[in-house]
């Protein structure tokens, strides 16, 4: 019994120095982040891209195009091909929605379908909607709560997390923010809100409030099922989830700077890769503006410089990270990846 107290102890003590090691371990360099040498011309017109890309199963990309006659919530989804052809598909033909419907969070099941969230006013309700591999419509089902989502993530077992905010009555009202598990049927199965997901909101010049924390908060599913819930907040939040709800942990995001902003995610088999911008336009962040972090302990493991007008950083997967960049004659967009060293 004694020597097992002493190996014990030895070893707490060895965990404890080994802790402390990786505490006083020095920052990582900061390194450049080169652009692609091999670019791919996509069928993709150039113009501005709506809201998040949504980096689906066999490197598919899903997302809106800014339209000058209507609502970016309104415009048609594009899938991009690794090929680069796409397939364009309306996403409210065939629905069964009654009055002004709007499309909000969307994204691709490794199930070969595609998922979204409507909200239409003539009933004041929100559904999730399935659509098939060709974008055609499947099924619908109300939930239980109204809300215009950010983002809807299918997790297997005809389940969904799904985060974003309530109606409001006017702009100048601060948003109450929703994130939650649905079943298929549309019902609350694990409320996953937290108390702080509501703190951080900015109100402009106008008086009209936004929640960064959840309206440009992302979620995905990494390769052993569990669930990596980004909130925008500063510092930067990720929850790790499993498929149940259940918390497995809590990461807290530490920034280039005090004053960064995040505002987009990615998960790869290896790290959490966030983006940052600067407080002011044209500021340059010195310690990089997309940081790598450890998924089991939030620790920055790496730091890029992006390269200034190279592109939109468009998804990450395993080592590379792919870039969305007009052709030289600004006629359509290219896409190539650059590995992250």
């Amino acid at each position: 019994m004694k020597s097992l107290i002493l190996t014990l102890a030895a070893l707490a003590t060895l965990g404890g120095y080994e802790f402390a090691r990786a505490q006083d371990a020095p920052p990582p360099a900061l390194k450049k982040l080169g652009l692609p040498t091999i670019w791919k011309t996509t069928s993709v017109p150039v113009g501005s891209i709506f809201g998040q890309i949504i980096c689906g199963p066999n490197a598919k990309m899903y997302f809106r195009r800014e339209s000058a006659k209507q609502s970016g919530y309104l415009t048609p989804i594009t899938e991009l091909n690794p090929d680069g052809t796409i397939v364009v598909f309306d996403p409210y033909q065939g629905v069964g929605l009654q009055g002004r419907v709007i499309l909000s969070g969307f994204d691709a099941g490794n199930d070969d379908h595609l998922y979204a969230i409507a909200n239409s006013n003539a009933d004041g309700k929100s559904y999730i909607i399935a659509y098939d591999d060709i974008g055609r419509f499947d099924w619908k089902a109300p939930l239980s709560k109204g809300v215009h989502a950010t983002f809807v993530l299918p997790i297997g077992q005809d389940r969904f997390v799904v985060s974003g905010v309530l109606p409001r009555k006017a702009d100048t009202e601060q948003w109450t923010s929703v994130t939650a598990i649905f079943d298929q049927k549309g019902n609350m199965v694990k409320d996953l809100k937290r108390d702080s997901d509501d703190n951080d909101q900015i109100q402009d010049s106008s008086g009209s409030f936004f929640n960064p924390a959840i309206q440009l908060s992302n979620a995905r599913m990494a390769k052993d099922g569990s669930i990596y819930v980004f909130r925008a907040s500063s510092p930067a939040k990720v929850e790790v989830i499993s498929r149940d709800g259940r918390l497995l942990r809590s990461l807290s995001l530490p920034p280039p700077a005090p004053s960064a902003r995040s505002f987009d995610f990615f998960l790869t088999d290896e790290s959490i890769l966030v983006s940052y911008s600067a407080e002011k336009d044209g500021e340059i962040l010195a310690e990089g503006d997309l940081l790598a972090y450890d998924t089991q302990t939030g620790a920055v493991i790496s730091k890029y410089q992006t390269t200034p007008g190279g592109g939109i950083l468009a998804c990450a997967e395993g080592r590379s990270i792919t870039y969305l960049k007009p052709t030289e004659d600004h006629k359509f967009f290219r896409m190539g990846s650059v590995s992250l060293q």
